[in-house]
């Protein structure tokens, strides 16, 4: 039988999978920092409890089990890296909200006609929020709707000022 091990993802780390007879496999294609660990395992329940062990003193490393070259099982901290991902698409929209929110405050103030400042404030605040409505539709690191909202802003920079000759 061969033995089962256990490898710790690293940086540069890239996986295959698929699909075969019904069960999901991997390949290890480039192993990057990754590494595996010492003590080679008889079973899959014993490398998870091993890697369940791991975690337990560092919450963030994924663990890859495999038997041969095939991963045959993943191990990982999900609540952790749930917590990461949404910490990281919090800084994303505020960052990308605050870009938003600058170029529509440039296009507002040298290419609209508005008069008063509250005009002003309501078109850059109309701009942020459609850019939200946006992120919020799509996928986390949304680049579409920063796109979506530059385009918009560069028509209305074009447009407007011929519209108010």
């Amino acid at each position: 039988m061969v033995p089962v091990k256990v490898f710790r993802e690293g940086k540069e780390t890239f996986c295959e999978w698929r699909y075969e007879d019904g069960k999901p496999l991997g390949r290890i294609l480039n192993q990057g920092e990754g590494f595996f660990l010492e003590p080679e395992f008889s079973s899959l329940e014993e490398a998870r409890a091993f890697c369940q062990r791991e975690l337990e003193k560092d919450a963030s490393p994924f663990f890859h089990v495999l038997q041969g070259d095939d991963i045959i099982a993943s191990v990982y901290n999900d609540a952790y890296h749930t917590a990461k991902d949404k910490k990281e698409n919090r800084i994303y929209a505020a960052v990308s909200l605050v870009i938003v929110m600058l170029l529509a405050t440039a296009v507002s103030l040298l290419f609209m006609p508005f008069q008063a400042t509250t005009h002003h404030v309501m078109f850059i605040g109309g701009m942020g929020g459609f850019y939200l409505l946006l992120y919020s539709i799509g996928e986390h690191w949304n680049l579409e709707g920063v796109a979506v909202v530059i385009m918009l802003l560069v028509l209305l920079s074009i447009l407007v000022p011929l519209l108010a000759t």
